[in-house]
């Protein structure tokens, strides 16, 4: 098992969800094996994989029954999904349903509460994974689900809307990391960076430089900053309902012309400006994995 890395932000609509599939889909289309964890509540990532939160074993079964076998809790998402991409690698899920809402209740009730998750992790053989990534809802940071979260994670990863006071979600999380690393809770955990989403335009600097000022933050907070940034989010609900990944090319034929007249089709592919954008992202942070590992 290579790395578990969460996405957790006290604010919404930074486009969290929408970066952990990307993440895994892009980890995955390069050869990884990759596990999504959803424990967010309103289940967005086990919808939009492909309804898995209908499933009836969850992570929920996974956190609050002693003698439970992860691997019960643990579904393929199917090729199906990835449609015209040559996939190398593979994606697993252990969905969220609708008993997560009970979660914070259940686990509050048990001996050391904040290791149910890193424990049932631990359960899983060392060779199945390259990457585990998590999903969380913007809830209180003081919420038990997080907590187990954060002491899981190897690295948390930030998205942050580039708007007005966009670093707000990051310091309501960032007292809780830090917490948890000074009670021992979890004393390696890193903050893996800062990606910066829904940019408006085609440079970082729109919108009186809101781009620069989050590079500032994180300057003083000493968190790395992604170079490759999100723009709008236009045309992924529509992928993400289809179940299908934003990655996938739309492929179409057109009529060409050759020299002697002769008319053949050709098949032609082209790739949304948001899956230029993760690509371009993806490989930034693969780039900065070489360097940890080197």
């Amino acid at each position: 098992m290579k790395k578990i890395i969460s996405v957790v932000l006290r604010k919404g609509g930074t486009g969290k969800t929408t970066t952990l599939m990307a993440l895994a889909d892009g980890l995955a289309i390069r050869g990884e094996k990759v596990l999504v964890i959803d424990l967010d509540s309103q289940m967005n990532l086990s919808m939009l994989y492909g309804n898995f939160h209908l499933k009836e074993k969850s992570i929920f079964n996974v956190l609050t029954e002693k003698s439970f076998n992860i691997y019960d809790a643990i579904y393929e998402i199917p090729i199906d999904y990835f449609k015209n991409i040559d996939i190398k690698g593979k994606i697993d899920i252990i969905p969220a349903n609708s008993y997560v809402d009970q979660l914070d209740k259940a686990l509050d009730e048990m001996m050391r509460k904040e290791e149910r998750l890193i424990r049932a992790i631990q359960k899983l053989n060392p060779g199945d994974y390259d990457y585990i990534l998590i999903d969380t809802g913007p809830i209180n940071v003081t919420n038990i689900v997080i907590t187990n979260v954060i002491v899981a994670s190897d690295e948390i990863l930030l998205p942050a809307r580039l708007e007005e006071l966009s670093y707000k979600g990051i310091e309501l999380i960032l007292p809780r990391i830090e917490m948890i690393i000074e009670e021992d809770l979890n004393p390696e955990l890193k903050i893996n960076g800062i990606l910066a989403t829904q940019v408006i335009g085609k440079r970082k600097n729109t919108n009186d430089n809101l781009y620069n000022r989050l590079k500032e933050y994180a300057a003083k907070k000493n968190i790395y900053l992604y170079n490759n940034y999100i723009r709008n989010l236009e045309g992924v609900p529509a992928k993400q309902l289809a179940h299908e990944s934003i990655f996938n090319p739309k492929v179409f034929e057109k009529d060409v012309i050759k020299k002697d007249g002769t008319v053949t089709k050709h098949r032609f592919t082209t790739q949304s400006e948001i899956a230029k954008d993760y690509n371009e992202f993806i490989d930034e942070f693969l780039e900065r994995e070489e360097r940890k590992d080197a």
